[in-house]
């Protein structure tokens, strides 16, 4: 069990404008303006911070240096992500010379090798090895013999349409569900008013055409912009649900999906949804919220799946570790996965895509993944 923390005098909140890492974003991304000349000598400089006493020390550094520039800059021609490129050189920059301080020179040598393998590795292979989770829950609120498979996918995160989400839409189409359910965040924090991404969204979501429908929710509110819908989706088989119900119905089983607008602020969030609760009758309830942070807010109010994502599920792990950072409320205690919370299941998706604006377009031990649910019917008798 988790318990529901009191949120209401916070002033910052993740997925909001104005909260230190929205600030940071934004604030580096004035790197990408420094002319090519004025950054390469900077590069230089930095080289020179690690190694002022050896000059072809330095000089090896700044072969590394370019390396990194080189790599990032081939990203949006080949279609990988398509981020500024000189604040996620200057962020890599910095990492390389991290080790010069604290390692000798003949280790230091083998972990810029390595730190070009890991680069390449991390913005070049992973952010586009969407894993598949599989998920199995039996409910006697649906007819035994009745089974809806469901495909929940979040944090979309375009840019431009690349080879992720054709990769995406080709497993859409391999795992057939009957319904599929977004939990928010369409486009990047960089494209959010680009009109081009907009067209590249839509067709993204054009092949998301399922039997039971497809039904979708705003994310953080710095991210999926309300001026932005119901524009951003019109045209497209996606149903926005903004504080809805709706029924998927299959045979003689049906299930009441809650489609709510994310604040980021539970202390807002759960009345909203109570009140919607109220009007339902009994039934298998799937709530569609983008950020896990109100499951313990609402775990005992009827919610049976409660599907989320927002984390990412920290985007880049440590070995053994895990994520040093999630822009949860609850810290690390909310990552990605499965949590049972006495009587709602929460499902946090690691999500599709990647942070916007400077951060590095980079995904380490945390792959890109959608989840397939098979909600199967039981006889009440048959779970006791």
């Amino acid at each position: 069990m988790i318990e529901a923390r009191d949120f209401s005098n916070r002033e910052r909140f993740p997925g909001l404008t104005g909260n230190f890492f929205d600030i940071a974003l934004h604030k580096a991304m004035n790197v990408e303006k420094i002319p090519d000349g004025i950054f390469f000598l900077l590069l230089i400089v930095l080289s020179f911070l690690g190694f002022w006493r050896n000059e072809l020390l330095s000089l090896v550094m700044v072969a590394f240096f370019i390396f990194d520039w080189i790599s990032i800059s081939l990203l949006p021609r080949y279609r990988r992500s398509f981020g500024p490129i000189k604040p996620q050189v200057m962020i890599l920059a910095f990492s390389r010379l991290l080790p010069v301080f604290f390692t000798p020179i003949m280790i230091w040598f083998p972990l810029q090798i390595l730190g070009c393998i890991l680069q390449v590795y991390a913005f070049w292979i992973e952010p586009f090895h969407i894993k598949v989770s599989h998920q199995t829950v039996e409910t006697g609120k649906i007819p035994a013999g009745e089974k809806f498979r469901i495909l929940h996918i979040g944090d979309l995160h375009l840019e431009r349409s690349s080879v992720r989400e054709e990769r995406l839409n080709q497993l859409i189409r391999e795992l057939s569900p009957d319904a599929i359910f977004f939990s928010g965040d369409y486009l990047c924090l960089s494209s959010i008013r680009d009109r081009n991404a907009w067209s590249d969204l839509k067709k993204v979501l054009n092949e998301w055409e399922v039997p039971l429908g497809t039904f979708g929710v705003t994310g953080s509110p710095a991210v999926d912009l309300p001026e932005n819908f119901p524009e951003l989706l019109e045209g497209t088989p996606v149903t926005l649900l903004v504080d809805e119900t709706a029924i998927l119905q299959k045979g003689s089983a049906s299930i009441q999906i809650i489609g709510l607008e994310c604040t980021h602020k539970p202390h807002e969030d759960a009345p909203r949804l109570r009140k919607i609760l109220r009007e339902l009758p009994n039934g298998y309830k799937i709530l569609i919220h983008h950020s896990p942070d109100l499951a313990p807010q609402i775990q005992n109010d009827g919610i049976d799946l409660h599907l989320a994502g927002h984390t990412h599920g920290g985007q880049v792990c440590l070995p053994f570790i895990g994520p040093i950072f999630t822009g949860s409320l609850y810290g690390l205690v909310f990552k990605s996965g499965k949590y049972v919370l006495n009587n709602t299941i929460l499902y946090i998706t690691r999500g599709l895509g990647l942070e916007g604006l400077s951060a590095p377009r980079v995904r380490f031990l945390c792959p890109p993944e959608i989840v397939m649910w098979e909600i199967l019917g039981k006889n009440e008798e048959a779970m006791l």
